[in-house]
């Protein structure tokens, strides 16, 4: 009799050891989770904090997406666990306005200098670190620049990052799209894609200003 119940412990032991070891198997390297999104016309935006682990700087969010990986168990995303994320916000304080209008006057100055598309087609097969190790040297790019938005890429050769950013001005109100990438997590092509994707979804967004959301 002792030794039944000893057999059906031991059995219950490795089935709870095998529950564990699935349960906490990565997931795949490659998925990316969808933690917010809503509509251009919508006013139901969140903070940033609300999505992100990170130091909010007064931000709203409409869409934001991580490498499931970096998800922590409440359904938030780790910044500095991510490879990959993106994300649409809106901001209104007069410092970010004021560097973003510095940026777009620069950007149109040197617009002769903007790099080819071709230039830029050259890098979609590459992932990130692959970039990384090709590029001479640190600093946004300007790929696009209109009257009142611009379309950067970022190459960070001493933190080993690369993102897309495009910024909007509207009156009081930037709209940033980013999308950021580490290691070879996705292409440069599948990035540029995904940017691509969420500006013509969230450019030209009705002008709604919201209040409440802090900085640190």
């Amino acid at each position: 009799m002792h030794l039944f119940i000893l057999l059906i412990l031991i059995a219950s032991i490795y089935l709870y050891i095998v529950y564990l070891n699935r349960s906490n198997k990565p997931t795949d390297d490659r998925s990316v989770t969808e933690l917010f999104s809503i509509e251009p016309g919508s006013v139901d935006v969140v903070k940033i904090d609300k999505v992100f682990i990170t130091d909010p700087q007064a931000e709203y969010i409409y869409h934001a997406e991580i490498d499931t990986n970096a998800v922590n168990r409440d359904g938030i995303g780790e910044l500095y666990k991510a490879r990959y994320f993106a994300q649409v916000s809106v901001s209104f304080e007069d410092d970010f306005r004021e560097v973003a209008l510095h940026r777009l006057e620069y950007n149109q100055e040197n617009e002769f200098y903007a790099e080819d598309e071709s230039v830029l087609k050259s890098f979609y097969p590459l992932s990130p670190s692959a970039l990384i190790e090709q590029a001479a040297s640190s600093g946004p790019w300007l790929l696009y620049v209109d009257d009142d938005w611009f379309i950067e890429l970022h190459i960070n050769l001493d933190v080993n990052n690369v993102y897309f950013i495009y910024t909007e001005i509207n009156g009081e109100r930037c709209t940033s799209i980013k999308v950021w990438a580490e290691g070879d997590f996705l292409t440069i092509g599948d990035m540029h894609s995904k940017l691509n994707q969420l500006i013509r979804k969230y450019e030209d967004m009705p002008y709604q200003h919201f209040k409440g959301a802090v900085r640190v």
